[in-house]
């Protein structure tokens, strides 16, 4: 066919095309369908008409077509509601053996705690405490039992009873992390504390008393934790049943599976902290409100966890949310090509984390172990007993960011961050030049688009990277020094600022420069860059979590054991030993985030300069069928 014949007969589907992008509201169906007879023409086009005009004017109504596509379905409000809609019920009802598992536990549990408390008088003062027995003894002397509920305000009792069931959700999640064994020796331990104090009530008489107020806010609540318990259990299953994959990558998929099940009850922890704030010390409201009120939550419970996945089931998922699992070989390639969404994100970066495990691992054995000992010749034993990493440990790790108090902490830091950061981004940096270098040979044959095989001086391998990454460490840890600053900076500013330095990096340009190349890719996409940041920082707090449970204290104390030491040494053994683990723990945490803003910036140039697209799209039409055979045209 002629080129003007060619036009004339597809002139008027290229008008319409052109109008339908010019819509502010697209339809992403109707932009993935458009998309596809774009790439037809343009594969035609590339076969007979490779050096004409036409070519290059499909092949850039291709790229737009592309870029609203992937703009609309990441941007728009159907993305959050897909999630309750679609996902998470066919996460849940995949998952409904663990939360089956997780809700016998705890019942049993709950059951072993009433048998426990009926034949041992003694038995609920060791589950609840002396000091709560005495304090609650004494409400029900003065005539309202549950003014428990009432002993803070409002505002302060919401945020602390949030916090609290949050914790212990995250925590009941985490320890599934031990072969699913840990979750339901958590969901054991709530379930006899909730059988014991629902026990203690009846036994004073007051079981309908205790039933309308407590389990107002208890029904979401414990469904809450029940349900954390099953996520816990299906993130331990793929480390105790692999599978035909690796442990490493059935953990992954497990793991991202229970995190979003984490995800979908964190609005209801919220809600029943609300309720026990707000409404639960209205204990004068009346006995079928407060009954109603338990209901409908439990009505809720079930009607969303349980029927809706089931009938979701029965009329069929969307196909769409077939998910891509790992492929059984333990070998794979880091994709820096394709955009990718935060989950995507996460399991790139699982799988560069171990390419890069061993020489990680060493470098913070010997950071931690410089760390500790110039933490223990700088800090007197008084300094020690103030420095305390004891207790709870997130408030032993706001100490050690304390540096208006421990100032020689921010240079401990400011080193560490900066060392491990620039080992983190040489072998980040290598890699995806290496990969791209690679994908671009696969494509192209011999013509490679760029010079990544080029030896580097030692001033741009090691010098020039090294004064940048110090800058811009500087500038977060100097922020730390303002207050308003530093909590700003750990939950927006810290992001873009890592992504500023690792756009000057990969792109061998100034910091100024990489400044304004940094706002240009962020274009449109702040909320992006924001949510891969925090599912990194997730997985990392949970790693911290996990480092707070009773194991790490019990082998802290049979070291202690075991070591013939003074009793005035063992603090600062303590000391010691607990410095060691919160700095090799930050050591192994900060690459997930810094190696999440680098696949991050990939993403985001994929989406602005459509390089690979263009690569993929120029090669369509290079190849046709003959006699059943293909042949290179």
């Amino acid at each position: 066919m002629r080129e003007t014949n060619f036009i004339d007969q597809n002139k008027k589907k290229w008008a319409k095309f052109e109008k339908v992008l010019e819509k502010s509201d697209k339809d992403s169906d109707e932009l993935s369908e458009l998309f596809v007879q774009v790439t037809d023409d343009l594969s035609y086009s590339r076969t007979f008409y490779p050096n004409r005009a036409v070519r290059y004017y499909l092949n850039n109504i291709a790229q737009k077509v592309f870029y609203s596509v992937y703009r609309n379905k990441r941007t728009s409000l159907g993305a959050f509601t897909y999630f309750w809609k679609e996902e998470l019920p066919k996460i849940l009802y995949e998952s409904r053996t663990e939360l089956l598992i997780s809700l016998i536990a705890f019942m049993v549990a709950l059951l072993i705690g009433v048998v426990s408390s009926a034949n041992d008088p003694e038995f609920v003062a060791l589950i609840l405490g002396e000091a709560y027995m005495e304090q609650t003894m004494n409400n029900i002397n003065s005539g309202d039992p549950m003014a428990v509920y009432k002993s803070m305000g409002q505002g302060d009792m919401f945020f602390a009873i949030t916090f609290n069931n949050l914790r212990v959700a995250f925590f009941t999640f985490i320890s599934g992390l031990f072969a699913a064994v840990g979750t339901v020796a958590v969901l054991i331990s709530n379930g006899i504390m909730v059988g014991a104090f629902q026990y203690f009530f009846y036994s004073q008489g007051l079981f309908q008393e205790s039933f309308l107020t407590i389990w107002m806010h208890g029904t979401l609540e414990i469904s809450a934790i029940i349900i954390a318990g099953g996520a816990g259990i299906v993130m331990g299953k793929g480390l105790v049943f692999p599978g035909t994959y690796s442990r490493l990558q059935a953990f992954q998929i497990t793991a991202i599976r229970g995190l979003k099940i984490l995800l979908g009850i964190a609005p209801i922890i919220v809600v029943a902290g609300f309720i026990e704030g707000f409404i639960t010390r209205h204990t004068q409201a009346p006995d079928m409100l407060r009954l109603f009120f338990i209901l409908m939550s439990l009505f809720f419970i079930l009607a969303y966890f349980v029927w809706y996945p089931r009938n979701k089931a029965a009329m069929g998922f969307d196909p769409a949310l077939n998910a891509t699992k790992l492929p059984p070989s333990n070998v794979q390639p880091t994709d820096f090509m394709t955009i990718k969404s935060g989950t995507q994100v996460l399991s790139n970066v699982f799988l560069f984390y171990r390419k890069m495990f061993r020489p990680l691992i060493l470098t913070t054995l010997i950071i931690a172990t410089a760390y500790t000992l110039i933490t223990f010749n700088f800090f007197s034993t008084l300094q020690m007993d103030r420095f305390s990493f004891g207790g709870w440990f997130f408030d032993s790790m706001a100490d050690y960011f304390n540096y208006t108090k421990h100032p020689i902490l921010a240079v401990l830091n400011y080193l560490l961050f900066t060392i491990i950061t620039f080992l983190v981004y040489h072998f980040f940096i290598k890699e995806s030049k290496y990969q791209l270098a690679a994908q671009n040979r696969n494509l192209l044959g011999n013509k490679t688009a760029d010079n990544t095989e080029k030896k580097a001086s030692f001033f741009q391998y090691f010098i020039k990277p090294f004064y940048k990454i110090a800058i811009v460490i500087g500038l977060l840890i100097a922020l730390d020094f303002v207050p308003v600053l530093a909590q700003l900076q750990y939950l927006i500013i810290a992001p873009f600022m890592l992504l500023w330095l690792y756009t000057s990096l990969v792109e061998d340009i100034g910091l100024m420069r990489g400044l304004g190349r940094m706002f240009s890719l962020i274009s449109g996409q702040k909320g992006r860059v924001v949510e891969t940041y925090f599912v990194a920082a997730m997985v990392g707090l949970l790693y911290l979590f996990l480092l707070n449970s009773p194991l790490l204290w019990f082998y802290m104390e049979v070291v202690n054991w075991n070591l013939d030491v003074a009793i005035d040494q063992q603090g600062i053994l303590i000391f010691c030993l607990f410095t060691f683990i919160l700095t090799s723990s930050l050591c192994l945490v900060f690459p997930l985030i810094l190696t999440s803003i680098g696949f991050i910036y990939h993403s985001l140039l994929e989406i602005n300069d459509a390089y690979w697209l263009r690569e993929q799209i120029n090669q369509i039409g290079t190849k046709k069928i003959a006699y059943g055979f293909e042949k290179e045209s």
